[in-house]
């Protein structure tokens, strides 16, 4: 541990002080990005940010502080900041804190892939994104299109008075890809790896070859193009096969934030709001029919939410969610599983040294049934298929929600029949994963991974990753009010 002896110091002082609890947690945020228009860059940012910050309790109230001075003597000035934030909460009043208890580990956690992005050349990123585009201007009717590269390398040192050590590395790469078409409908945009054109995952640059950026391009710009003469949405109710990207979406939407225990509770209700999941329906709730299972698995191979350790130290589990529709289990942090009476399962996250830990989201992660993508489309004679994550509404209390694809094609006779421009699906949290008669199997798992899960306040904009196999929903409604697609 490289900041070990700074780390040590403030934890020392502040148990001195009279601490029950005290947690020093060192940072280092690098970051590169570059941006593309039609193959070429357009811009190139990198951004390096270190520090470390200090989190006490005292007398069961918390006092946090942090700063971007490494000098030992930034210690001092951390404790007294504090140590008066504890003070001014416990005079604030309200209910004293408690932690629940974990194993004491000192470990080293290491995922950073094979290839390290920052070592790629610029003229190699520009030459993959230049192929891309090549690849895509081979199609009639496509105009344009947009990219990026976006990578990560984050450090982590904790140190606690309970004895926790640990040092944690995680390297992040993201990219992906816009085509733009015009046509009838005017322009129309498809995007790889998924909506906007962004993905990410715990990897290297290996990853964009594993991932067919390039081998996509073609398929994207085509889509694109069809995109400007396809049919509106139908409206009604229907059988609808959604793709793992948007698997992934109401995942994260109606499961993910749902059930992260600070909602549950109560004591989370900034930005997104609270939950409609109650403490005692854990272990008997209906979350969803009997063919679906998620984890929130903070191991997932590659996936965007994938750590050692959380920022607490506790050591990440694939963790059930909901076992054959029923739910069993929440994320949580060590503070909101004392609250609850239950043990912590290394979801206490934080963005990094500037934030607290909070419950929050790893990759939400559909278990795959049995089949192909394919063989769920032929067992319907009617209904529509939609793919990549557009856009997204669901309530404050986690319930009323709608979905809304890049493109859909109309499933006719167990074929795929006319494209859809502009799908959309409504439902309720309540119901929606409840009308699931089919899951697709292992060989069509896809987890996507996303930037900007916030939460909190002052905002955590996190890593997370959500999807599985495509998933068949049956007796949804679709299409907008009047049969519009605008």
């Amino acid at each position: 541990m490289e900041h070990s002896d700074l780390l040590r110091r403030g934890v020392e002082a502040a148990t001195a002080k009279g601490a029950q609890y005290a947690e020093a947690r060192y940072g280092r945020k690098k970051r590169q990005t570059m941006q593309f228009a039609s193959g070429e860059p357009v811009g190139m940012g990198s951004q390096l940010l270190e520090g470390w910050s200090l989190r006490v309790l005292v007398d069961g109230y918390w006092g946090f502080a942090a700063c971007n001075d490494l000098a030992e003597t930034s210690a001092d000035k951390l404790i007294v900041t504090a140590f008066e934030l504890a003070a001014a909460a416990q005079s604030a009043g309200g209910p004293r804190a408690e932690l629940a208890p974990v194993p004491t580990v000192k470990s080293e956690h290491l995922a950073i892939g094979e290839v390290d992005p920052f070592s790629v050349s610029v003229e190699d990123r520009v030459e993959l994104m230049r192929s891309i585009h090549s690849a895509m201007s081979a199609v009639d009717g496509f105009s344009k299109s947009s990219g990026m590269f976006d990578f990560h390398l984050d450090v982590m040192e904790l140190m606690t008075n309970e004895g926790m050590e640990i040092t944690q590395h995680l390297g992040v790469i993201g990219g992906g890809y816009v085509a733009f078409a015009e046509g009838a409908n005017g322009a129309r945009s498809r995007s790889f790896p998924h909506h906007g054109g962004k993905d990410y995952a715990t990897a290297g640059f290996e990853w964009t070859e594993d991932i067919g950026l390039l081998d996509n391009a073609e398929r994207t710009a085509r889509e694109a193009v069809d995109l400007t003469e396809a049919v509106d949405c139908p409206q009604g109710r229907t059988t609808v096969i959604l793709d793992s990207s948007m698997i992934g979406t109401v995942l994260h939407e109606t499961v993910g934030h749902a059930t992260e225990l600070d909602r549950i509770i109560g004591d989370e209700r900034d930005n997104f709001g609270s939950s409609f999941v109650k403490l005692s329906d854990i272990g008997s709730f209906p979350y969803a029919s009997s063919a679906v299972s998620i984890n929130a698995d903070a191991t997932y191979p590659l996936a965007a939410g994938s750590y050692g350790y959380d920022a607490e130290g506790v050591k990440a589990q694939p963790l059930p969610i909901v076992d054959k529709g029923t739910l069993v289990g929440a994320m949580n942090s060590r503070e909101s599983a004392a609250e609850a009476g239950t043990v912590p399962v290394g979801t206490g996250r934080a963005v990094d040294w500037t934030r607290i830990p909070m419950a929050r989201m790893t990759n939400m992660v559909l278990l795959p049934g049995t089949g192909s993508t394919d063989d769920l489309i032929a067992e319907v004679d009617d209904g529509i298929y939609i793919s990549g994550d557009a856009t997204t509404d669901i309530d404050d209390n986690r319930e009323l929600c709608a979905f809304g694809g890049e493109i859909g094609w109309r499933i006719r006779r167990g074929e795929l029949a006319e494209v859809i421009d502009k799908p959309i699906m409504y439902t309720d949290s309540h119901q929606s994963l409840r009308q699931v008669d089919r899951v697709a199997g292992e060989e069509e798992s896809w987890v996507t991974g996303i930037l900007g899960c916030g939460k909190g306040q002052p905002w955590q904009f996190v890593f997370s990753g959500q999807g599985g196999p495509p998933a068949r929903f049956r007796n949804v409604d679709v299409g907008f009010p009047g049969g519009a697609g605008e």
